[in-house]
């Protein structure tokens, strides 16, 4: 067993560095201790649970006709985003995996540009992603996105979208997708979108003119 110095501690509370291809060190209460591969899937499990609790299942994902979850979020100027308090008004939810992404900016730049045409049909459109609030800012800045709220499910970690059961567990993020919830808090529309495309905003538009 290694001793880790402490300025090794004062760097990491838990790293990982690569001793050999089929072996790892981990760094923890000063001691270094070497596993397998198979013993350190183990271990983050172990670790995940005991922050978290047990793991659970991702919820179904929601379906027209349910009920909308809550949440409260910030958005990329620190501003908080609570679908409850927007009772009374259309909701658009557009989920995307990641920022500083080619089809994710455009994705949110269709909602800005369309603002006018949402706002008269008594919607409010907010973009979603895993993102931290400054790489929100600092994206938003360069988009040029001005009245957009870009919600961050950042921290726990994609959270909200976990709750719609549209978190993709293998990658960290979510779907690409458009969720309406109405007047009423209920979900009206729901649709997923490849990964690597644009949601037709003219498509969704057309939906919240039939409701």
């Amino acid at each position: 067993m290694l001793q880790c110095k402490p300025q090794d501690l004062k760097r990491v509370q838990l790293s990982r560095i690569t001793a050999i291809p089929t072996m790892s060190v981990h760094f923890l209460k000063g001691i270094c201790l070497p596993v397998s591969p198979e013993s350190e899937h183990l271990y983050l499990m172990n670790m995940t649970k005991g922050m978290y609790g047990e793991c659970m299942e991702q919820p179904r994902m929601v379906q027209q006709g349910d009920p909308a979850k809550n949440f409260s979020l910030k958005d990329q100027n620190g501003k908080t985003f609570d679908l409850y308090e927007n009772s009374g008004k259309r909701t658009l939810l557009s989920f995307h995996p990641l920022a500083w992404t080619e089809f994710c900016a455009a994705q949110m730049r269709s909602l800005e540009d369309n603002r006018d045409a949402l706002a008269a049909l008594n919607t409010v459109a907010v973009g979603i992603s895993v993102d931290s609030i400054p790489c929100k800012q600092a994206w938003a800045q360069t988009l040029g996105i001005t009245h957009t709220p870009l919600l961050c499910d950042f921290w726990p970690h994609g959270a909200v979208a976990q709750k719609y059961g549209i978190f993709r567990e293998e990658n960290g993020f979510s779907e690409r997708a458009n969720i309406i919830v109405d007047e009423q808090q209920t979900v009206v529309f729901v649709k997923i979108y490849p990964v690597h495309s644009v949601p037709d905003i003219s498509e969704v538009i057309g939906v919240l003119k039939g409701l």
